[in-house]
């Protein structure tokens, strides 16, 4: 997951394949002898690596007969070590420093060079060397190994057209595993022998195959994408838990979104198996579905939740973090079991969360409107203060932006670190970052009564030195909402700041028209104006002020009063745990005490309606009854 109002992160390794059962190699058997010594008949040494206990017995057998070694003993021999790597009593536990192991890479290139290996010895020795190196057992960057996989590589180009399935889906697997983008020729080479064998590979393969695309951050071209996804079509009844999330992760990195067919047949595939998925596959396929923007049908969302639920408990801090930012930017959330089992591992794992982590979970939980528990913010905003100095630029106002939404304001050295590390990226942010930042110091010094930061005056100067063209019309509203609550904010501290000459017009047309066409009515509001119908008491439905900056939801002219109809939009939600202090329902909205305090200086009173005092009046008379007392005890008007 890149980041955006909510970060993206990446999925770690695929498995790969192993390499039995080929036709072509003929002779070679895995019967007869054991032991140490000469042994001679090449059948004899196939056997002896292939039944090896351990990486040492292998390194013995290539020891004693390393001068007989052909080439699909030394591919064995990687391929056996790779599924070995990693067992805890692998010895030794970092190879390169072994010389038989540092014999075998020596041979490994001279075959390599000399054209002696096929394809698939080739796929098999790469591969395993890339399942060693994802063990930690080799570098790939150590320069015995560096000089091994470039020998291997000159033997892609030469026999990758006579590659099967499965070598084409391992050696690229194990180019992404090793991290290491093979040269233009290797990769047309490798593409094309994909785009061929795609028909013809099973679930895992092409699921490998993907997972290699989007880690080494490389579209395949049009003719191989087709193939691929045909593939997908056909092999989606029979992937696993792993298959389906690695596969629709791959598509959701690459940003490529599935045809309607292929989509039907994956989302069918995710039901089946998603009583089996491990936390990270839950994670990550949710976090593909949103960062896609594609939302499952119910019957796959409700199974996915399901799966959330059962193995919450178990997430590392990446995978809650990744859950969260999915929930909340596909805008759903979950059940409430599964939103607590949830929460009370963000608080468990919040200790080692990346700054990036901990501004996207703070983030997603601003964007579902839901305030963390007590000892989950504690936990939260310990992390923050700790990697705040890691922080980039869209983390920080992300985060400020968050504590702004959900109207909370961190520790004093939590925000200290914050406004510091404000500071010292002010001068590179771009236009979202430094309208979202000036949106949460404004909202913050209203309304918790605290001053602007140092660094407030030099946010606005980067505004200055950006042009119009820099701010989407969603950016130009917040400014000037910024502008507005600057306007009126009583903060003690000079806040003289420099307006771009584009604001007090461009941005101001578009807060207007903004304000102008936001005139949605709901169900309660009608009700509530109907009821002063009733009443005989003069109003207007959403009135908007002479400025044209103001709307209202129900404006009584004759007594100067703004009544607001609040529906569950205006009301935090907090979780039903024993650690929460303050009841949601009655929990209102830093955007809602924002209104009020700003249509408090258009008019003489402000009302509110709550959505759940109003639904609890079942009849006419007892609705006329409770506008009379609201008006009565709120502003002291009799009716």
């Amino acid at each position: 997951m890149k980041e955006k109002g909510a970060g993206g992160y990446g999925m770690a390794g695929a498995r790969g394949g192993g390499m039995n059962g080929d036709p072509r190699l003929g002779g070679y058997g895995m019967g007869g002898a054991r032991g140490g010594g000469m042994i001679g008949h090449p059948r004899l040494v196939t056997a002896l690596i292939a039944r090896a206990a351990c990486a040492q017995d292998i390194l013995a057998v290539v020891r004693d007969n390393l001068h007989e070694l052909d080439h699909i003993h030394v591919s064995t021999s990687f391929n056996r070590l790779g599924k070995m790597a990693r067992d805890g009593d692998f010895s030794p536990r970092h190879l390169t420093g072994d010389d038989t192991f540092r014999a075998l890479l020596r041979l490994t290139c001279g075959f390599a060079e000399s054209g002696v290996f096929n394809g698939r010895s080739t796929a098999s020795t790469t591969h395993g060397i890339a399942k060693l190196h994802q063990a930690g057992r080799v570098a790939a960057t150590d320069g015995i190994v560096e000089d091994t996989l470039a020998a291997l590589e000159t033997a892609v180009g030469r026999v990758a057209r006579d590659m099967l399935p499965q070598e084409v889906a391992n050696l690229t697997w194990a180019y992404a595993t090793l991290g290491k983008m093979p040269s233009d020729s290797t990769w047309a080479a490798l593409e094309t022998a994909a785009g061929r064998m795609a028909r013809d590979m099973k679930a895992q393969e092409v699921a490998n195959l993907a997972w290699a695309y989007a880690t080494l951050g490389r579209m395949p071209n049009n003719n191989t994408w087709a193939a691929l996804e045909t593939a997908v079509g056909r092999v989606a009844p029979d992937m696993n838990a792993q298959e389906v999330a690695n596969l629709t992760w791959a598509y959701a990195t690459l940003g490529r979104m599935l045809g309607d067919s292929t989509w039907v047949a994956l989302e069918t595939a995710t039901r089946r198996v998603a009583w089996d998925m491990l936390p990270q596959h839950v994670s990550n396929l949710t976090w593909a579905y949103a960062t896609l923007g594609r939302m499952p049908g119910d019957s796959t969302w409700a199974a996915l939740e399901t799966a959330a639920g059962r193995v919450a408990r178990d997430m590392n801090a990446q995978g809650v973090v990744n859950l969260t930012w999915a929930y909340a930017t596909l805008g759903r959330m979950p059940g409430t079991s599964t939103w607590v089992a949830l929460e009370t591992t963000a608080g468990r794992v919040a200790r080692n969360m990346t700054a990036q982590g901990v501004a996207n979970l703070t983030w997603a939980y601003a964007i579902l409107g839901k305030l963390p528990g007590d000892s989950t913010w504690a936990a939260l905003e310990t992390t923050a203060s700790r990697v705040a100095r890691d922080m980039t630029a869209q983390h920080v106002a992300n985060l400020a932006w968050a504590y702004a939404t959900l109207g909370r304001m961190p520790g004093a050295s939590t925000w200290a670190a914050l406004e510091t590390a404000a500071g010292r990226l002010a001068r590179d942010m771009e236009s979202q970052h430094v309208v979202n930042l000036l949106y949460a110091y404004t909202i913050i010094s209203i309304v918790q009564h605290t001053e602007y930061p140092s660094c407030y005056t030099a946010v606005w100067d980067q505004v200055s030195s950006l042009e119009l063209r820099d701010f989407s019309r969603e950016a130009l509203c917040m400014l000037f909402h910024v502008h507005l609550m600057h306007s009126f904010s009583s903060s003690k501290r000079p806040t003289t700041v420099q307006y771009p000459t584009w604001l007090m017009v461009e941005a101001r047309d578009e807060w207007i028209r903004n304000v102008r066409d936001d005139s949605t009515v709901s169900i309660g509001h009608r009700e509530l104006a109907s009821v002063f119908d009733k009443l005989g008491i003069r109003h207007e439905i959403e009135h908007v002020t002479a400025d044209g900056c103001f709307s209202m939801d129900i404006y009584l002219p004759e007594q100067d009063i703004a009544v607001e109809f609040d529906g569950p939009t205006h009301y935090y939600h907090n979780i039903e745990d024993s650690s929460s202090s303050q009841d949601a329902r009655l929990t209102r909205t830093i955007k809602t005490e924002l209104r009020d305090f700003l249509l408090a200086k258009q008019c003489a009173k402000v009302v509110t309606v709550p959505y759940f005092e109003w639904g609890a009046l079942k009849s006419l008379e007892e609705r006329k009854a409770y506008v009379k007392d609201k008006l009565a005890n709120d502003v002291g008007i009799e009716v």
